[in-house]
């Protein structure tokens, strides 16, 4: 009621600011700051001890990063989600803090997210709660959906067209839901089916609040590492509400991967703006429901991580989030079609971080300290030598494969605030979910020698250096 009477009285624009400085002496109040204290007592009722399992995320920083998340809440959205809570009684811890992180806002589904992928630092089942945030986040109304095509079908050049000529049909309940956008199966006049992705309506403010909240706890409490790596996720994030971008990456995605018989939906022309992509239906079905013959699931498996391989260490532009939802699976006669869909989340790699991930998975697979730690030196603009060894050494005791064990060293170095480039760590993250859909395809699956084949010419190169 404030906002309106607000932009009554001075526009839009004004009232924006003027709400800006207010909201945050709205939720000051003496009702505000007890509904914060209430939901704080029940956090540290609800969060178990063995939750969280590393020293850089414990228990006291996860509550105190929440009720921050809290503060920026109306009572009323309190209240709610208290009754969320109590609806969910019955179920575990980390189901409930997915329910709380996704009432905060897009920021903290996108913490939760990381938390999801992250097994040093969550422990089971709650991270495999909290990694169901990837596509089952809270979904927009669908009239804000429709008012996202009208807006973009009255900017295309020529004859305005209502939403009735161009749709038969648009389903109102979406495919899948993340922290900013969510994907809608339609039809349309000409009978094509075709896949609507559209931007959350404010979800740039609230990413911003929420990323600065956390970053100001996280340096509140000394926490560089995971600082930095929220710091990150802001600057991804934000370039992700653009899917101008997304557009952009899945055209060069599907031309680079035809070669390898790997399938990228194709962009429809003249259907692309800020907010709003339109796409072709991805063929198949979710890899995880496909069901396809022995001969099918080897080909498959190879397909989707021989794909990623190809993308990390030859092209440099990669799929950024290769989870089992994001690959599609087809039965054909001579084998199966694999088509990644949602290229929101991507990265690049540099020549230099191409021939150092070469040179980590190497040493890693080889059980070779000096090797990894030579390479990651090599890309670290504040590396410690020591230190890199001392956890290299450590974490190649494990019996892991050589991805989950590059992945380890690069997870704990990022808690110990080495710096390495983020789209490094993403790389290896991308590298080991593809890993693990192979290996959920195709059960006799081994990465290794899909591995052995794209860093061989490499070697010498590394060698030399």
């Amino acid at each position: 009621l404030a906002n309106c009477l607000l932009a009554l009285l001075l526009g839009t624009a004004h009232a924006d600011k003027v709400w800006d400085w207010y909201q945050p002496n709205l939720n000051a109040n003496p009702g505000q700051r007890r509904g914060t204290e209430q939901f704080k007592n029940k956090l540290e009722q609800m969060i178990p001890a063995d939750l969280t399992k590393s020293k850089a995320m414990g228990r006291d920083l996860l509550i105190s990063l929440l009720t921050r998340g809290a503060a920026d809440l109306s009572i009323p959205s309190l209240q709610k989600l208290d009754k969320k809570l109590q609806a969910a009684s019955s179920q575990g811890a980390g189901a409930k803090l997915a329910i709380v992180l996704t009432a905060l806002g897009p920021g903290y589904e996108k913490f939760g997210q990381l938390l999801g992928n992250r097994p040093d630092l969550v422990s089971e089942p709650h991270r495999s709660e909290l990694a169901k945030l990837s596509d089952k986040c809270a979904p927009m109304p669908f009239y804000a959906v429709q008012n996202e095509v009208k807006s973009m079908l009255k900017s295309l050049p020529g004859q305005p067209r209502s939403i009735n000529e161009v749709f038969k049909h648009i389903e109102p309940v979406p495919l899948g839901t993340g922290s900013i956008g969510q994907a809608h199966l339609a039809e349309l006049a000409n009978g094509q089916k075709v896949v609507i992705k559209v931007v959350k309506p404010g979800v740039e403010k609230a990413l911003a609040r929420n990323f600065d909240g956390l970053a100001h706890v996280l340096g509140s409490a000394e926490s560089p590492g995971l600082a930095d790596m929220i710091a990150e996720m802001k600057r991804q994030s934000l370039v992700e509400t653009d899917l101008r971008h997304e557009a952009k990456a899945l055209t060069k995605a599907r031309k680079s991967m035809r070669r390898l018989g790997v399938a990228v939906p194709r962009v429809l022309e003249g259907s692309v703006s800020e907010k709003l992509l339109l796409m072709e239906l991805a063929p198949g079905v979710k890899s995880t429901e496909a069901g396809l013959n022995r001969k099918q699931q080897a080909q498959a498996a190879s397909n989707t991580f021989s794909s990623i391989v190809y993308q990390v260490v030859l092209t440099g532009q990669f799929h950024g989030d290769p989870h089992e939802g994001n690959i599609f699976l087809e039965a054909k006669s001579g084998g199966a079609l694999t088509t990644f869909i949602d290229w929101g989340l991507t990265g690049r790699m540099t020549a230099k971080e191409k021939l150092a991930m070469v040179g980590v998975l190497a040493g890693a697979a080889r059980r070779s300290p000096a090797l990894l730690t030579r390479s990651l030196l090599s890309i670290s603009s504040r590396g410690d030598k020591a230190l890199i060894r001392k956890v290299a050494v450590e974490k190649m005791k494990g019996s892991g494969s050589a991805l989950e064990v590059a992945q380890e060293i690069l997870l704990t170095l990022q808690l110990e605030h080495v710096k390495i480039p983020g789209s490094f760590v993403a790389a290896s993250k991308a590298l080991l979910l593809s890993e693990g859909v192979a290996e959920k395809i195709d059960a006799n699956f081994k990465s290794s020698k899909a591995l052995r084949t794209a860093w061989k010419p490499w070697l010498s190169r590394i060698k030399l250096k």
